[in-house]
């Protein structure tokens, strides 16, 4: 039903212009006939041909939606130091944030980040979604360069490894 709901949001609702084609609206609302084990690859081959982000970004989100899972978390955070600008324009807290989070155990570091990226401000998850999520560099840097449309947000969740809801 909640599925439903967003679909009804998202068809009510424009592009928000942004890096975004206008065909970013109907690829994020695809994404729901999809098997919650494909979102994160869809949401991010949704990002990389329907939207224009720095090579870097790009670059990134490509390589992820075709990457064998293992592989996807050392690829998610190596943006964050290929593309440090990128990184402290999504996160005030920086690089700092982030090496004292691979400090911790896993939901704990990404409550750090949570915190210190003040990532509530973006508006895609809550503090325990956020814990739990398998990305949360490339959604970061992708939500700040997207901005808070319904459209982007459930492809940030989709990326992030959150449910679409």
């Amino acid at each position: 039903m909640k599925t439903a709901a967003i679909v009804i949001v998202l068809l009510a609702t424009g592009c928000g212009g942004g890096p975004c084609k206008s065909s970013f609206k109907e690829q994020a609302i695809a994404l729901t006939s999809l098997p919650a084990e494909y979102h994160q690859e869809a949401a991010a081959s949704v990002l990389v041909h329907h939207c224009e982000f720095p090579a870097p970004l790009k670059d990134t989100l490509e390589k992820l939606s075709s990457a064998p899972p293992s592989m996807r978390p050392m690829l998610e955070s190596k943006v964050a130091v290929d593309a440090p600008e990128l990184w402290t324009a999504a996160c005030a807290g920086g690089h700092d944030a982030l090496a004292e989070s691979m400090k911790m155990p896993r939901a704990e570091g990404r409550k750090h980040i949570y915190k210190a990226c003040n990532v509530e401000a973006l508006g895609f998850a809550t503090e325990e979604e956020f814990a739990g999520a398998s990305f949360i560099v490339t959604p970061l840097i992708a939500s700040k360069q997207l901005g808070q449309s319904m459209e982007a947000r459930f492809v940030i969740r989709g990326l992030a490894g959150l449910p679409l809801n």
